[in-house]
This record gives C-alpha cells, sequence and structure tokens, in this order.
C-alpha cells in the first residue's frame, strides 16, 4: 500500500518557509505564513473595522456583468474602487480577492443553454457548450484590462455556486466529448445527476456491490469530476487570471463539498472554501473540515478554507409563522426579514472549531447581517421592509472580532502549521450509495453527518474516508475504527480494502442496517433522529456519542477526552500536542432560544480534558502562561473552567520549554530554541509598527525585518519576554 497522503492534503500551495517568515503582522500580501483571515463582500464602510480586527483578506464583487452582446464585461466599477481602497490596503498587508460574475450575463442573454433529455434548460448554461469558454475568456480579458498588477490584488473567484441543480447535457456534442475523454460510450440510464435508485435498476447486484468498472458508475465519477464543465472552467479562469500578474494569486472556489464525495470540486484552484451553518450545533464545523480534507486530496496542495456564515435562515432558528408570547425586539423591528445574524455563541463555538482543525485560512459571509447598515441611503422604515439579510444581533460581531483579536492573529501561524494526527477513527463516505442509494452528506446533512457529528461529541476526531482513498491508497495504517453509516452500496474494490483492514488489522467496523452482507460488521451504529426542538436534538446526539463510546470500550479509546459537555481535539507536532478543548455546553438565551429550535446562549462549565501521555509541563497558548495539570500514571489531567461556550488551547510536552535564544545581524533576526520537536508560537515587537507573529519550526525562527531599533521577542507559550538590543 502507496503511504497515504491524508497529512499534507491541507497543505497551501502559497505559503513561505519557517527559516524565512515575512516582514509584517498581516497577511496574505505581508505574511504568507500566517492564516488568511476573509470577510467575504464587505461594505466599503467597514473596511477599516475589518482589518483593525485582524481580517486580511476581502473578497470584492467587481467584475461587472458579462455582456455577450458588446464581448465585455459593463462594469468599470473595478478602476473606480482601486483609486478609492488599494493604496490603503496595500499599506495595510491586506489583500483584495476579485469576485467573477461572469456567468450571470449568460444565463441573462439565455446563451450556451445546457440541453438534456427534457429538452433546452432556458438560463442555466452549459460550459461544455462550444461558446461557453470562448466567450468566458473574453469576458476575463476585459476585467483584467481593469485590474492593476499590484501586491495587493491576492486572488480570484471565477464562481460560485454553479454546479447546483446540474444535469448531464444530451446532445451529440456531450456524448462525443465523453468517448474522446474516456473511450468510452455513454451507457443507458443516464437522467439528472444521479442514475436512478439501485431499486429500479435491472439487473443491480443482489449483494449490493458493484464492478469498479460499472458504466453508470464511471459515468458519473467523470460527470462530477470534469463532465459538467464547471471545475475545467474554474481552473481555465484561474490560469488566466494568474498569467496577468508578476506575483503569485491565488484562487478560490465554493462551496467545495455541496457534492457527492467524489474528488475534483473546483478544479485546479489554489484553495477550496466551504461554508458552513453553525445552527443547530456548531460542534459540525470540526467533521465539515474533515470533510473538506478528503476533497482535497484529490488535489495533492490544494488549501482549505473554511467560511462561517453569519446569516441564518429564519425558518430554522426563528420561524415567521411561529411567535412566542415572549419575544425578541428585533422580532418587531425586522418582522419580514429571512436571513437574521447568526447567533454569537453559535459563531464563536464554530470560529474554536475552525482554530481546532488545521486549515489554510477562514472567512465570513453576511456583512448586512453581521453589520448595522440602517443608517444607509435608504430610509430606516424602508430598511426594516426588507426580507433578505438583516442586522439583529448586535453582539455578534464583536464576539467574531475578540477571538480573532485574540486567538487568530498572535496564533495564526500557528494554527496553520500544526499538523493533523493520523486518523484512528474514519468515516467512509461511499460514493456508489451517493449514486445508487441516494445517500451522502452533500456538504452538511443527513445521517451520515448527524453520526459524524455524533463521534466529534465523543471526541473521536473522525476524518472523512473516500471510496477514492481505499482505491488509490488502501485504508490508512492508522486507522483502529471504520464508521459506515449509509453505505448501502459499495465498489468491489471497497469491500476488499475493508475486508482485508479487518482481517489484517483486528480493526473495529460499526455500521448501520444497510451495509451490503459482504461486510460484517462487530456492531451496530446508534441511531439518531434529529427533531426541531433544540434541547432535544443535542440531547440526541449526545446520546449517541455517548453509545459510540460504550460500544467502542472493549476495543478503543480515544487519545484524548473530556468530562461532559467538553470536545476535544488534538493537534500534534514531534513532540507537542496541541489540545483543543471546547465547551459545548449552551441553553436557550433571549435572542432565538423563545423559539426554541436552538441553543443560542453559552452557558458556563467546568471540568477535566485528560490526555493519554504522561506531561512534563502544560502551556495555555491563549493566556500565554503555564498551566496546571497532574499526572497519573500515563495520563494527564487538566483542569478548564469556562465562563461560556468557549475554547481552549493547551499545549502539552514532555518537560518545560528551554528559554529561547534571540540575536540579531543586521536587519536578519534568529530566534532559536533547543526543543525541536515543539512548534512554539512567538511575538516580534518592534519600536514601530504592528508586531510579527511567527512560528519557531525545528528549533528556528528567522525575520528579516529588524530595523536598528530594540526588538523585543515573547514566547506566546509560557510567556517569557526577551529584548535583543
Amino acid at each position: 500500500m502507496r503511504a497515504v497522503a491524508w497529512l499534507a492534503a491541507a497543505a497551501s500551495a502559497i505559503s513561505a518557509t519557517a527559516a524565512n517568515p515575512p516582514s509584517s503582522a498581516f497577511g496574505p500580501a505581508g505574511n504568507k505564513a500566517d492564516q488568511l483571515r476573509i470577510f467575504w463582500h464587505p461594505s466599503e464602510s467597514f473596511f477599516t473595522n475589518l482589518m483593525q480586527n485582524g481580517f486580511n483578506t476581502l473578497i470584492v464583487h467587481n467584475s461587472g456583468e458579462y455582456n455577450p452582446k458588446i464581448g465585455r464585461c459593463a462594469s468599470r466599477s473595478m478602476s473606480e474602487w482601486r483609486n478609492r481602497w488599494l493604496d490603503v490596503l496595500e499599506g495595510e498587508g491586506v489583500g483584495i480577492v476579485v469576485k467573477m460574475t461572469f456567468v450571470e450575463g449568460l444565463s441573462r442573454a439565455k446563451m450556451c443553454n445546457l440541453v438534456t433529455e427534457g429538452g433546452e434548460v432556458a438560463g442555466r448554461p452549459d460550459p461544455r457548450h462550444p461558446d461557453f469558454m470562448p466567450q468566458m475568456r473574453r469576458a476575463m480579458e476585459s476585467v483584467l484590462e481593469l485590474v492593476p498588477d499590484r501586491p495587493g490584488v491576492f486572488g480570484v473567484q471565477p464562481s460560485s455556486e454553479v454546479r447546483d441543480h446540474g444535469q448531464p447535457a444530451a446532445t451529440d456534442a456531450a456524448r462525443a466529448l465523453y468517448l474522446a475523454e474516456t473511450g468510452r460510450t455513454v451507457p443507458k440510464g443516464i437522467s439528472r445527476s444521479s442514475p436512478a435508485h439501485y431499486t429500479q435498476i435491472a439487473g443491480f447486484p443482489v449483494g449490493r456491490v458493484v464492478p469498479d468498472d460499472d458504466p453508470l458508475l464511471l459515468f458519473y465519477r467523470w460527470w462530477w469530476r470534469d463532465g459538467d464543465g464547471w471545475n475545467v472552467y474554474q481552473s481555465e479562469m484561474a490560469r488566466m487570471f494568474s498569467r496577468r500578474f508578476s506575483h503569485p494569486v491565488a484562487s478560490f472556489y465554493d462551496p467545495l463539498t455541496r457534492t457527492p464525495p467524489v474528488w475534483g470540486s473546483g478544479g485546479e484552484v489554489t484553495f477550496g472554501n466551504h461554508w458552513v451553518y453553525t445552527d443547530p450545533l456548531p460542534i459540525k464545523v470540526l467533521y465539515a473540515i474533515s470533510e473538506q480534507h478528503a476533497m482535497v486530496r484529490g488535489n495533492p496542495g490544494q488549501g482549505v478554507l473554511t467560511m462561517l456564515q453569519g446569516i441564518s435562515h429564519r425558518n430554522r432558528i426563528a420561524p415567521k409563522d411561529a411567535t412566542p408570547a415572549k419575544h425578541p425586539a428585533w422580532h418587531d423591528t425586522y418582522p419580514n426579514t429571512l436571513y437574521p445574524t447568526t447567533p454569537a455563541a453559535l459563531l464563536r463555538e464554530g470560529l474554536w472549531a475552525i482554530f481546532a482543525r488545521k486549515v489554510d485560512g477562514y472567512a465570513f459571509f453576511g456583512g448586512a447581517s453581521l453589520f448595522d447598515l440602517s443608517s444607509g441611503s435608504t430610509s430606516f422604515d424602508e430598511y426594516r421592509k426588507r426580507t433578505y439579510y438583516q442586522f439583529t444581533d448586535p453582539t455578534a460581531m464583536p464576539v467574531v472580532e475578540g477571538l480573532i483579536r485574540s486567538v487568530g492573529v498572535p496564533l495564526g501561524p500557528l494554527l496553520r502549521a500544526i499538523p493533523e494526527r493520523s486518523p484512528e477513527v474514519a468515516v467512509l463516505e461511499s460514493f456508489s450509495a451517493s449514486m445508487f442509494a441516494k445517500r451522502g452528506t452533500w456538504g452538511g446533512g443527513g445521517a451520515t453527518f448527524d453520526m459524524a457529528v455524533a463521534a466529534e461529541m465523543a471526541s473521536l476526531q473522525p476524518e472523512a474516508l473516500y471510496e477514492e482513498d481505499l482505491a488509490r491508497d488502501g485504508m490508512p495504517q492508522s486507522v483502529k475504527v471504520l464508521l459506515m453509516p449509509e453505505c448501502d452500496v459499495l465498489t468491489e474494490t471497497s469491500v476488499r480494502v475493508v475486508r482485508d483492514w479487518q482481517v489484517r488489522t483486528g480493526g473495529v467496523l460499526l455500521a448501520d442496517r444497510n451495509l451490503p452482507p459482504a461486510i460484517l460488521p462487530d456492531g451496530p451504529l446508534p441511531e439518531i433522529h434529529p427533531v426541531p426542538d433544540g434541547e432535544a436534538n443535542a440531547a440526541a446526539h449526545a446520546a449517541a456519542a455517548e453509545e459510540l463510546l460504550s460500544r467502542l470500550a472493549p476495543w478503543y479509546s480515544p487519545y484524548a477526552s473530556a468530562t461532559e459537555g467538553i470536545v476535544v481535539h488534538v493537534r500534534s507536532s514531534r513532540s507537542a500536542d496541541y489540545v483543543f478543548a471546547i465547551n459545548d455546553k449552551r441553553g436557550y438565551g433571549d435572542y432565538v432560544g423563545p423559539w426554541r429550535r436552538v441553543l443560542d446562549k453559552g452557558l458556563p462549565n467546568c471540568g477535566t480534558v485528560t490526555v493519554n501521555r504522561r506531561a512534563g509541563a502544560v502551556y495555555d497558548l491563549v493566556r500565554h502562561a503555564p498551566a496546571a495539570f497532574s499526572c497519573a500514571g500515563e495520563r494527564t489531567e487538566i483542569p478548564v473552567e469556562y465562563d461560556t461556550n468557549d475554547g481552549r488551547l493547551l499545549m502539552v510536552v514532555d518537560k518545560p520549554l528551554s528559554p529561547l535564544s534571540c540575536s540579531r545581524d543586521g536587519c536578519r533576526l534568529t530566534v532559536s530554541s533547543p526543543d525541536a520537536g515543539a512548534l512554539v508560537p512567538v511575538e516580534v515587537r518592534f519600536a514601530s509598527g504592528r508586531p510579527l507573529y511567527g512560528v519557531v519550526r525545528d528549533g528556528l525562527f528567522v525575520c528579516e525585518r529588524a530595523g536598528v531599533d530594540p526588538v523585543h521577542v515573547v514566547n506566546l507559550a509560557d510567556g517569557r519576554r526577551y529584548t535583543i538590543p
């Protein structure tokens, strides 16, 4: 079996070496080792606020809509916008990403329409139409005339949400394309974005194990990877944009995993982004990122971004047709809004879940719900009648900004650098079942996702596995437990790999009643029945988490655990563990709590985090100080206490950290440590300007902007300070 490229999958294609960090606290223009902290489409009136609170990348909406009659984008707003803001943003080290809106122009012109078995679909372009890419290239060329070759232009987002409601084309050209790219003819039974249910397919294998070369499976794998044309479009637009610049630029696509579990989503963009609604259980962000890791394994070097929605669907958190007797004031002020602000407590916990995972950055969307825009050009009376995004929770954005300032900025390079642990618990997501049994999470829902969230609540740290992982790499050697929900249909290779793993390693397999009889599980998965009541729903997932731990107890226990209500996720360097302990205890508050759909108020909690190693020291990386702990045999117990549903980041090492050594040679500052197996976060403060944050990696950190004034270095683990005259 080939060595698994598991942990390298989320590494960014744009990163700085440890020995040559950049020269500014803010990236991406100034600090490529830092995480991207992105705001999607903010109002210009809040640019300054976002920069001051640590956001370093802004997605702007400036391409204009493509007009096929004149062969270019009609808007010249990029030039106007550049004159107002680009100098300021570059001075702050903040990068912009240009969001393209080309496709809308073709949709309105009803050009390059998709032709399906049911006929032409007006307003839905087909990227494989022979005229589509020539039109898009002209659109890109017209925009590039307006985008300056300057460092502040960080990247491009060619499109978003374009794959929804897609269907295979049913034209001679489409059939010829499939033949040319695969050497195969289009099989019978092609319908929409998946074939008929297996119960309606004549001759389908009784045991629900299909050959790897099943014609329908091969066709839909091709269609979801490249056949619908959108991934091809993303890749080509990213290349065109990149060629315009004298510096490296990034490209983005979202939503990354709103597809079946098959590699290729987004094409060859630099970063795959996926957004998550944090209701009703914000801890689900942990597993959403696992699915992103699985997706980008098919495109080594592609980075991962995760976005939290600052908007919520009102029908899910505070339905309009149900008004509690005691309801909040925002309900009367903005009675028509369909997208109120996401509760602050859910954003707080969701952001901590992002901190816990190895990602290249994170983003927020929903400026009109996160910032008060009521004093704009529209009268307040007209503003409050809107049915779209509304600013209903003034506490939400201060929570986000506070966490970014206290955790995201000072620890950004560390959060990007810490490797994930090799997975011991995996969840198999079957493409075959997605196609033939209509299964799948489609980016964040369904029985598989509910089971994975319960596993996260049990601190099992489940990682998503695709059938493609098994076919290419076999089962990861580290996996001890395999969870198989909704695996109604599997390929022959998947069955062979799973059975071999069971025999060879004695690994534990839990599955639901849908598992093909060719595989024998060691026990059943708990059943979860989500309900709209927030308290009951959280209790159902917590009960499933306890049941999972109980069923696995004879064979397996997680590396780290905690007392009730605390979820633990551990990442590790060579000699240090980084323990993220998140308080998941919430109750009904005054904001949307009266509807009883969401537990919207963080509650106090205290308890103990246990790690299965003997520690010589523990450090609180947010408080930058040693933390209390005790050892019992080969276990370390760390007491934790929370005022609300907050998080802790605890660094566990075999012995206390050694003092840092700091020296300067002209403009070159060197910080070194004998603790080479640990990643140590540091802050470098200059006499003027912002501090620089970085990581002592492999015992070394080098800064090329030391200047001639005294420099102060702070070890952000133990809090010790050093001055270099």
